[in-house]
Order: C-alpha cells, then structure tokens, then sequence
C-alpha cells in the first residue's frame, strides 16, 4: 500500500510510532559514558528511527491532494504533542541529565519536524 492510498489513522499512526521509538532508544544513548563503544548501537538505531521518521513525513507531505486534511494537521500536532512531553518530562521527571539532555534534544528535534512538514505540505499543495 502505497501511502497516498494509506488510511488517514495509518498516517499519523506510522508518524506517531516513529516519533515516539526514536526518544525511547535515544534515552539509553549516554548510559554508560565511560565505554565509548556501548551508545555505538543506540545511536544507530536513534538515526535509523529519525531517518525513517523525516522519510516519512517528507512522503506524507508530498502526496497529493487537495487542502490540508485530518491528517495533514494531526501529524505535526502529535509531534509537537510528543516534544512537550519530552519538554516536561526534562523539566519536572527526577531522572538522570543525561537522559533529560536526550529528552530536550529530541522535544527540539520534534518542533523542527513539525515545521518540516508544514512546508514540505504548503509547497506540496501549491504545485497541485
């Protein structure tokens, strides 16, 4: 299945899902900071989930259609959603700095995101 022919909720799932592994994995990036091979694996697997994350907001922007639909403004709400969890998550959770470090990385990360689909969606419908 193609994702223009994708269902709406199969969208902003497959976005939501991606959006929410990459911290998940990033959180062990840094655990263990005095082997400087063991965050070698946690940060692939942190560029493989952003990578396949951005691949997908890029192909969801790009499809066409006319007008923004549901899940056009679902999509960055869920990730700016998720970035003001990280962000509170960072600011009030008792957990180590590292893992807040990571936390407020990725809540910029998700805003940059959002942004990215909002422009890619606009220059999309304006060359339909």
């Amino acid at each position: 299945m193609r994702v223009s022919e994708a269902a709406p909720l199969g969208r902003v799932s497959r976005a939501a899902f991606l959006s929410v592994l990459a911290p998940l994995v990033g959180a062990a990036l840094f655990d263990h900071a005095d082997d400087p091979w063991a965050p070698v694996i946690p940060f692939v697997l942190v560029v493989l989930a952003t990578s396949a994350l951005t691949a997908e907001l890029t192909a969801q922007a790009q499809r066409p259609g006319r007008g923004w639909t549901r899940s056009d403004k679902a999509i960055p709400m869920t990730l700016l959603l998720v970035a003001a969890l990280l962000a509170l998550s960072a600011s009030f959770a008792d957990t180590p700095d590292n893992q807040r470090t990571v936390a407020v990385c990725f809540a910029v990360l998700y805003v940059v995101l959002a942004g990215y689909f909002c422009h890619v969606r606009r220059k999309a419908l304006r060359h339909t």
